[in-house]
């Protein structure tokens, strides 16, 4: 069977713009890269997170997607991609893209919902951690409910599939118009776009967006992401 994808919208209102260092393939081609990325503001929570090895996402419209494995439909597992979206963009007609996510597993949290899952569980209540100040923490504050974290896939030279950051050639968030998605799949976001839904993809319409990724976007941000401190 295969993975069930998404379109998630986030509010620009939430959104930050920083200054990194990471790896990034531009023109085709793995270099040191520095520039300015999307991220969730880093005085809340960070969802999805990027500066981790592998990039983690677990709250935001996290139980809005389809997780419990079921024989009959698909559900989000290794190789789903999520299409994190401007909730602003939509609006006006058009996809922009902070983040492009292909999980490579979807992690388990436990009792509560407030216990992280295992794998992480070093970082614990773990005030020295920088994922648990900045991603982890949260349900034990009551903001958001933790039921799965999913990790994303990043590039290893290999696979074609891997969780990238989408830039244009004028170093902004990638996007386009809707009018350039086929009838069905443009008809689909357009029902879910007033209630910020995520928007349930086939794999037909998942190759879609990344084939007009593809085309818009000059520089792939894949990982080793470091915020430049600007004093």
């Amino acid at each position: 069977m295969n993975p069930l994808h998404y379109i998630i919208f986030h509010p620009d209102y939430a959104r930050e713009i920083i200054e990194v260092q990471a790896k990034a393939i531009v023109k085709g081609i793995v270099e040191s890269w520095q520039g300015m990325i999307w991220i969730d503001e880093q005085k809340g929570n960070e969802d999805p997170y990027v500066f981790h090895s592998n990039w983690l996402y677990s709250y935001c419209h996290a139980t809005q997607i389809k997780r419990n494995p079921n024989v009959y439909n698909s559900y989000v597992k290794e190789n789903s991609y999520l299409f994190f979206c401007s909730g602003d963009f939509i609006d006006k007609g058009y996809l922009q893209f902070d983040t492009v996510f292909n999980v490579k597993k979807v992690t388990k949290w436990f009792g509560d919902n407030k216990t992280i899952p295992k794998e992480f569980e070093n970082h614990n209540k773990n005030n020295k951690s920088e994922l648990w100040r900045r991603h982890f923490r949260f349900p034990s504050l009551g903001i958001h409910i933790g039921k799965y974290t999913y990790v994303s896939k990043i590039w290893n030279g290999i696979d074609k599939s891997y969780s990238f950051l989408p830039i244009s050639k004028e170093k902004e968030r990638v996007f386009f118009s809707l009018e350039e998605l086929p009838d069905d799949l443009k008809n689909k976001i357009k029902e879910k776009r007033f209630g910020k839904y995520p928007v349930p993809l086939t794999e037909e319409e998942k190759n879609n967006i990344l084939e007009l990724l593809d085309r818009y976007c000059s520089i792939k941000v894949i990982t080793d992401i470091i915020k430049i401190n600007t004093a």
